[in-house]
């Protein structure tokens, strides 16, 4: 069992958005991503005889409230057990010292999309303890990604951001505690900031517990190569794809247009921001989304480094999409409007 108590100052540090020459988009050669024929396939519904909120997940793998409201976007893909072996500079997977090999992967059910604005609101509504349940940048009226919904589809359907690694662990325990799950994490907080921000807790990890949590750097690295090993899509260099704009959202593509070149870049505010999710191509697992449109929190428990984040942004170049690439600059008090959350839970 891990323990971590974290004590911040009162005002959560934003990450910068700097805006580079983007890399070429296309490193490499490789087909269409391949799609499931059945993009629901693999999917299972957890046990819900606990919950007392009367949520539930229907038939299609779908969050259902008390008020039989479907919540769209919230599918899971169950990954099965492996072990891989570390080899060379592989991300989560890379050679080191005191890294154990072959890495084993336990089952586990992931998000077949981010965490959608929607969703975030719904289970953080009426929380005890004070933490904001709409705490995203790139909304009507913002004034730093203020990209049209024309262009970046249904507002409830883009990726909850602003969010810190505390606010994180925080929503997977609702939400377990909706569906009935047993919690994953101890949580105390003891500090929030002036927009309900959490930045300052107490987190434990409960050993065995089969509630929602955020997933390791090993578990995100692994779905988002597709979870085989011996396929092609295993070395892309994004997740689906050698090709960005089939599978992302990054600087050079967020306004809705394939880039004409390298420097092509979106600076404008109207031309920024997150897109709704599910739009591009899903990798060889259905996963959608694991390149770009938001970082997502990750817990790197085999590294040295507690908290992270994967994936890349829609404010990145393609290098920092790279599916190897996991960010240690981020602190857990920190959010900004280029970080979400992809749950997982252990089978």
């Amino acid at each position: 069992m891990k323990k971590t108590k974290m004590l911040a100052a009162l005002t959560a540090m934003v990450l910068g958005l700097v805006f580079v020459s983007c890399p070429s988009p296309n490193n490499g050669v490789s087909p269409s991503p391949a799609n499931p024929e059945n993009p629901n396939s693999g999917t299972s519904n957890p046990e819900n005889s606990g919950s007392t909120s009367g949520w539930t997940r229907n038939d299609s793998g779908k969050i259902k409230t008390e008020n039989n409201v479907v919540l769209e976007k919230t599918e899971e893909v169950n990954i099965s057990a492996a072990t891989v072996t570390r080899v060379g500079d592989n991300g989560a997977f890379r050679t080191g010292t005191g890294l154990t090999s072959p890495v084993t992967i336990s089952p586990y059910a992931i998000g077949k999309y981010e965490v959608t604005q929607e969703l975030y609101e719904k289970v953080m509504t009426g929380n005890t303890d004070g933490v904001s349940a709409t705490p995203s940048i790139c909304v009507p009226g913002s004034t730093d990604c203020a990209l049209p919904s024309s262009v970046a589809g249904e507002q409830k359907y883009r990726p909850v951001e602003n969010v810190s690694w505390f606010d994180a662990v925080y929503f997977c325990n609702r939400l377990s505690e909706k569906l009935g799950l047993d919690k994953a994490y101890n949580i105390t907080v003891t500090q929030k900031d002036s927009s309900g921000k959490i930045i300052a807790a107490t987190v434990e990890l409960i050993p065995g517990k089969k509630g929602y949590r955020i997933p390791t750097d090993e578990e995100w690295e692994f779905a988002a190569r597709g979870a085989d090993t011996e396929a092609d899509a295993w070395n892309y260099i994004y997740s689906g794809s050698n090709n960005i704009n089939e599978v992302g959202w990054y600087q050079c593509n967020n306004d809705g247009r394939t880039p004409t070149d390298t420097t092509d870049i979106t600076n404008a505010p109207a031309n920024r921001g997150t897109h709704q999710v599910g739009q591009k191509t899903a990798n060889s697992k259905g996963i959608f989304d694991m390149t770009g449109n938001v970082w997502e929190w990750c817990y790197g428990e085999n590294s040295n480094q507690a908290k992270r984040d994967s994936g890349g942004s829609w404010a990145m170049n393609a290098n920092n999409c790279l599916v190897k690439n996991h960010n240690a600059g981020m602190s857990e008090f920190s959010g900004n409007s280029s970080t979400g959350i992809r749950l997982v839970r252990s089978l």
